[in-house]
């Protein structure tokens, strides 16, 4: 499959993939990624990928009307498909369209970290005579990027493909992997890091060391769309978990304990990493 060829190739494989289930073999959509994986993943490869998601995004999107100023809520679906494995289990989470209410507290405290670090990385960088283009909330093509920074010297415009760096940053204990794998699909040049203030922890993902991590998700995800569009009634009899919590008084106040602490401890860290990070790329 060439590169040009248009994403109703793609279509055309997701309808006649129901022989494919028939026969319990994997769907042509599926199989276009999995023929790819003895060998090395090749740009054109990649771009075939990328394709066939975006694609099952939208068509998920159309049955469940998952949309977001008139585009697929591609983020909220790629981290439903990747939380469930039983397709029945994705229908319902697909339809309740329910959104986990999160105290104003954690909100406030993830607001004055990134304020903070992004303060911070301007004061040492402008020191470093480095000029950079550094945005929060930053919208990417399966995501939203709490910090995201660019080398603007020679002026590269973001999502350039180039000298990336995302920061997610992290007020609480909870984590969720396939978000971080989001963050690199679009760009595998890009480098995440993570920033779990509570842990007390900075960890650094490269897009390029993540390559073949990236291929076998991507390949889940859309493997397990295919699955979904093509069962017309999922059914199952798991029981939905609630997403209700509330924290008590005791909880927030040491959630605010450990934040002072650990913002204190690791905001230095972070912002060596990135400047060290950014010298090494930009020389």
């Amino acid at each position: 499959m060439d590169c040009n060829e248009s994403i109703s190739d793609n279509e055309r494989s997701l309808k006649t993939s129901k022989i494919s289930k028939a026969n319990n073999m994997p769907s042509p959509c599926t199989a276009l990624v999995i023929e790819k994986e003895a060998g090395q993943r090749t740009t054109c490869d990649w771009t075939e990928a990328i394709a066939l998601l975006d694609y099952v995004c939208s068509q998920i999107a159309d049955r469940y009307y998952l949309f977001s100023k008139g585009q697929p809520r591609k983020a909220a679906i790629i981290e439903v498909l990747a939380r469930n494995t039983c397709v029945a289990c994705v229908d319902k989470e697909l339809r309740t369209k329910s959104f986990q209410r999160i105290d104003n507290m954690y909100t406030e405290l993830h607001q004055l970290a990134c304020s903070m670090l992004v303060e911070e990385l301007y004061d040492q960088l402008v020191k470093n005579g480095r000029n950079v283009t550094i945005t929060t909330e930053e919208n990417i093509k399966y995501g939203k990027i709490d910090i995201f920074i660019v080398p603007s010297n020679y002026g590269l415009s973001l999502h350039s493909n180039q000298v990336e760096i995302a920061v997610e940053v992290k007020t609480g204990f909870s984590l969720s992997l396939p978000q971080l794998l989001r963050y690199m699909i679009d760009n595998d040049h890009r480098s995440l890091m993570l920033w779990r203030i509570r842990n007390q922890q900075v960890l650094l993902f490269e897009g390029t060391e993540t390559r073949q991590l990236l291929a076998q998700f991507v390949k889940m995800i859309i493997s397990r769309a295919d699955r979904l569009l093509l069962t017309p009634e999922p059914q199952c009899k798991h029981m939905p978990q609630g997403k209700t919590w509330s924290p008590n008084q005791e909880q927030l106040q040491e959630t605010f304990s450990d934040f002072s602490k650990g913002i204190i401890k690791t905001l230095p860290t972070v912002i060596e990493k990135v400047v060290t990070k950014l010298e090494r790329e930009v020389n």
